[in-house]
């Protein structure tokens, strides 16, 4: 409740207290996310996140790791962890039963630092160790058009896309979008 009105800081203290009373790893991580999400203080939602990670994580559901690697490979991230949180990035890929939620995420976070042609590096080795998944090209191509204004590699992505998932409208409409962006409207 007190996250829904803005008051990060309370909502803190809140988790902080409840930490000294239980040690509740779902606690720790709420107060991981919120330390680095709305607070910014990623030193601390590291040191929450690996004392999870080294004693808990495990015991977590697929899509519970999947959740918490996300938010922890933002952390890192911010903090210019880069090879770890590419590390952690990874893991949330691997756990996650949908992973256009995690690639949405990651481009989240990959704006907030500008880097796009690192999360494009990623994201092609991404297309290696999973050759079977289609959204990583289509992300790869989202890049391409919003970010880097790369419509002809954007083309090239999308038809790399539809060429593992022929059904998918969405990737007809990008690549459409691509060409038009490129100049080809015919």
């Amino acid at each position: 409740a007190l996250t829904d009105m803005g008051e990060y800081k309370k909502a803190f203290e809140s988790y902080s207290k409840l930490l000294e009373k239980y040690n509740d790893p779902e606690i720790l991580v709420n107060r991981a996310i919120l330390a680095t999400a709305h607070l910014k203080d990623h030193k601390l939602a590291i040191k929450d996140f690996e004392k999870v990670y080294t004693s808990d994580f495990a015991s977590f559901s697929k899509a519970t790791q999947s959740l918490f690697a996300v938010h922890y490979a933002s952390a890192l991230q911010h903090s210019k962890q880069y090879t770890r949180a590419e590390e952690m990035f990874r893991i949330a890929l691997e756990q996650s039963p949908t992973k256009q939620v995690v690639l949405g995420f990651m481009k989240n976070t990959y704006n907030q630092s500008q880097r796009w042609k690192k999360f494009i590096g990623f994201l092609k080795d991404q297309t290696v160790r999973d050759p079977g998944e289609a959204t990583y090209f289509a992300m790869i191509g989202e890049v391409q058009i919003q970010e880097l204004q790369k419509f002809e590699d954007a083309v090239s992505s999308y038809a790399d896309a539809i060429a593992i998932e022929p059904n998918r409208s969405d990737f007809y409409t990008n690549l459409g979008l691509a060409f038009y962006r490129q100049g080809d409207i015919e």
